[in-house]
Parts: C-alpha cells; sequence; structure tokens
C-alpha cells in the first residue's frame, strides 16, 4: 500500500480503524498477531484492521512519524484520535478496538506531560544526577533526578504501557 492509497482509505472509511504497524521480524508484532486478529474478529463490521508492514510501506511509516513498531494507530473520520507503541496485552488490544469505536482521544488527563513540562521535567532530571554527580556521588540525589528523567518519558515506554494495565487489573480485582 502506497501513501495515497492508505490516506484514501483513512479518509474514506465509514467506520473507526485501527492501523497496526508491523514487521515479519519484530517478535513483539509476532507475539500480538492472535490477538490483534481476535479482536479484529470480534469487532467485524464495526471497526476495521489495516495492517502495514512497515519495511515495504517506509513512505506511510516517515509520514505517519513512526519510530518503534509494533505500533497501533485509531481512527475516526479520518482523524488520528491515539497511538500506541510497543507490545500490547489482550486486554489492552481490545481497549484499543473499543476506544476506535467510541471515539475516544487520549486525553490530556491521562498524564502525558506536555512538550514544555516534558523539557522542563528532563532539564530538572539531568541537573539532580548532574548535581549528585559532582556532590560525591550523591546517589539519592542521582536516584531521584532518574525518577524526575522517567517522569518526563514514561508515556513512550513499551515497558511501562505493558505493566500498567496488569497492576490496575490486580488493584481492581
Amino acid at each position: 500500500m502506497d501513501l495515497k492509497q492508505f490516506e484514501q482509505r483513512i479518509q474514506h472509511t465509514s467506520r473507526p480503524a485501527i492501523v497496526e504497524l508491523w514487521a515479519p521480524w519484530c517478535g513483539p508484532c509476532k507475539m500480538m498477531e492472535p490477538s490483534l486478529k481476535q479482536a479484529a474478529q470480534k469487532y467485524t463490521g464495526k471497526v476495521d484492521l489495516i495492517r502495514i508492514n512497515a519495511d515495504s510501506s517506509q513512505e506511510i511509516v516517515r509520514h505517519l512519524k513512526v519510530f518503534g513498531i509494533p505500533t497501533m494507530i485509531g481512527y475516526k473520520d479520518g482523524s488520528e484520535l491515539f497511538r500506541k507503541t510497543g507490545a500490547q496485552s489482550t486486554g489492552s488490544i481490545e481497549a484499543v478496538f473499543e476506544r476506535a469505536l467510541l471515539g475516544e482521544q487520549k486525553s490530556s488527563s491521562a498524564g502525558s506531560p506536555g512538550k514544555l513540562a516534558r523539557i522542563l521535567r528532563l532539564s530538572v532530571g539531568v541537573l539532580l544526577v548532574a548535581a549528585g554527580w559532582f556532590l560525591g556521588r550523591e546517589w539519592l540525589l542521582m536516584a531521584a533526578g532518574g525518577v524526575v528523567l522517567f517522569s518526563a518519558v514514561y508515556d513512550r515506554c513499551p515497558i511501562y504501557q505493558a505493566v500498567v494495565p496488569r497492576i490496575r487489573g490486580w488493584i481492581h480485582k
């Protein structure tokens, strides 16, 4: 599929769509495939699944600014609602289809820092780590800097995205 075909398909679909960017060599992609097919079958006629091989569709990957696979992007009425990068659990994949069906966008209240907050957190984290280093290897100060650094990028961490839904599931049982 080329970029023009992709844009036409996204713009002219009457149903929400999940676009999955994957590659044949990608282990997490292979791991997710059965759950993805199961969710697609469950939502047949309600949500379309568009699987794009990232290796053979580099133009689309660049256009969408995808930097890691697997990546799933939810679309409704031609507009991107959300994206998730990294391996997803079966429950998380079904939640992605449900969010697309309901047209739920990633809300700012979900905790993802904005660009300015991200830059500020990165700066403060680096300063704390550097201060800890130059004050005689103050490990507590350096650890605090690491926590602040992670708070700037946690929403992009695939391990965090895979672990948090499981923890929330245990808490809410």
